[in-house]
């Protein structure tokens, strides 16, 4: 029964292998949660979410470029410099280390918030480019990552805490 497992097992690893190849990175990228679609009081539609960048080199690194794209489409949704970077990536998860710099086996979290005009321009999902520099080597390299569907699930709508009168 066990080697029945370990067969089937083994057979549709190898095929998810062909059908998903893997692509080693220095830098990972994950979503923590699917991005959820929030009407703001601007009448823009705003995806806010984060994304967990990871340093797996033995060097420090310098995120220089974060582009948020529409998967599949290429599309740049949204942008930050290193300075942009700076302000959103919190290193091991730390507000109060804020900076775009991971050193060596460090991750951060990156917090994003894209913004689009109405409900139809938000894309069904999203990815994310991603310009890096390792010190000491100051040519850097770009990698793409961090692929998330974008929920479409509505908000929950709360209503006023007190019901009757004088409230």
């Amino acid at each position: 029964l066990i080697a029945v497992a370990l067969s089937a097992g083994g057979s549709n690893a190898v095929a998810q292998d062909k059908a998903a190849p893997v692509v080693l990175t220095p830098i990972t990228m994950k979503v923590l949660s699917p991005p959820r679609i929030l009407p703001g009081s601007d009448g823009r539609q705003h995806v806010v979410y984060e994304l967990r960048v990871g340093n797996a080199t033995p060097l420090d690194v310098e995120l220089t470029a974060v582009q948020v794209l529409a998967a599949g489409k290429g599309r740049i949704v949204g942008r930050l410099d290193t300075a942009g970077v700076a302000a959103r990536l919190a290193v091991g998860a730390n507000r109060g280390q804020m900076r775009a710099k991971l050193g060596a086996a460090q991750y951060g979290i990156l917090f994003l918030h894209v913004s689009f005009p109405d409900l139809a321009s938000v894309p069904a999902r999203l990815t994310h480019r991603v310009r890096v520099v390792f010190a000491p080597r100051p040519k850097g390299m770009t990698m793409t990552g961090g692929a998330t569907a974008v929920s479409r699930t509505p908000p929950p709508v709360l209503g006023a805490p007190l019901r009757g009168k004088n409230y």
